[in-house]
């Protein structure tokens, strides 16, 4: 650039009004720009491969290419989304809960099967550990696939906030809405109306709605036959029960009495809460008639998921 505003491209022009280096700086990092001695610019590619700068941090390390042109080289970005992380943090489109450093969508885990005997296949409930106790992030719930209401596969909704029982046990409704929070649980049952026996679900996080972790896929009890639901156990060894071993007898019921019993060998509540359109975190007469009315070969009495209130 000259200093009468001539512009020259390309370069040398055969304008002689350039007296100085400074007369003749084109705006382009990869080029070095000088004023010859009878008053020409020249604006000389410099070697590929020196360091530049476009004025932009977020873009990454820069250097010229061979056709003079400043490119940057990302170094962290996590998200592929083309600004280097501490930019994404620094100008607040990625939140970091945890200020290591690192965008939360980065971070995020996806929720694994919580540990025994909380992974027990259950009738009415699904049970995950979210595993993501150091972020903020929500847990998307699906169904994948269903014997009895096939029509209702999809998104259902989100985890909703957990309520505890007892000591290490909490359970949680299916919400319409998002619940963005650190998860310290080890083990959350999810029941709802939405939870129905015979199907299989997903379960995912994510720190904004957008970007999610791979899945959690668990699945309620199979189709017994030739009774239709409320498997709720196996068999008892003793000490404890057994998984629910597709069909439904009388240790199904025998399991619900101990549990109504409040004995030390009784499944766990969620294992065994089978009434209501929601199951209701609470074990009586009324779970213990709907488990015998399953072994009698009545059908599911509640509705299709999809017409959940």
């Amino acid at each position: 650039y000259l200093g009468d505003g001539i512009l020259c491209d390309p370069w040398p022009c055969d304008a002689t009004e350039c007296s100085t280096d400074e007369d003749c700086h084109d705006e382009n990092p990869c080029t070095t720009d000088t004023c010859t001695t009878g008053g020409l610019c020249e604006n000389t590619l410099v070697p590929e491969g020196t360091p530049c700068s476009d004025g932009d941090p977020c873009n990454g390390t820069e250097s010229c290419n061979a056709a003079g042109v400043c490119l940057g080289v990302l170094g962290a970005d996590c998200n592929e989304n083309g600004i280097e992380d501490f930019c994404d943090i620094d100008q607040g489109t990625s939140p970091d809960s945890n200020d290591n450093g690192i965008p939360d969508e980065c971070e995020v885990s996806p929720p694994v099967a919580p540990a025994g005997p909380h992974d027990m296949t259950k009738n009415r409930y699904i049970s995950l550990n979210p595993n993501n106790a150091d972020l903020s992030v929500a847990l998307q719930v699906e169904m994948t696939a269903s014997v009895r209401f096939p029509e209702s596969a999809g998104v259902l909704g989100w985890v909703g906030e957990p309520q505890e029982l007892s000591a290490g046990c909490f359970i949680a409704r299916v919400v319409d809405a998002p619940v963005y929070r650190m998860w310290p649980e080890v083990a959350i049952d999810l029941g709802d109306c939405e939870i129905v026996p015979a199907a299989g679900y997903g379960i995912r996080a994510t720190t904004d709605g957008t970007t999610f972790s791979e899945a959690l896929e668990v699945h309620t009890i199979v189709e017994p036959a030739p009774k239709k639901w409320a498997d709720v156990v196996g068999s008892f060894d003793g000490t404890a029960w057994s998984a629910p071993d597709g069909e439904v007898n009388m240790d199904d019921v025998m399991a619900a009495v101990q549990k109504f019993q409040k004995l030390a060998s009784a499944p766990l509540l969620t294992c065994v809460d089978v009434d209501e359109e929601v199951p209701n975190a609470v074990l009586n007469m009324t779970d213990i008639m709907r488990i015998v009315q399953g072994f009698k070969g009545e059908g599911y009495p509640f509705s299709d998921p999809a017409a959940c209130p």
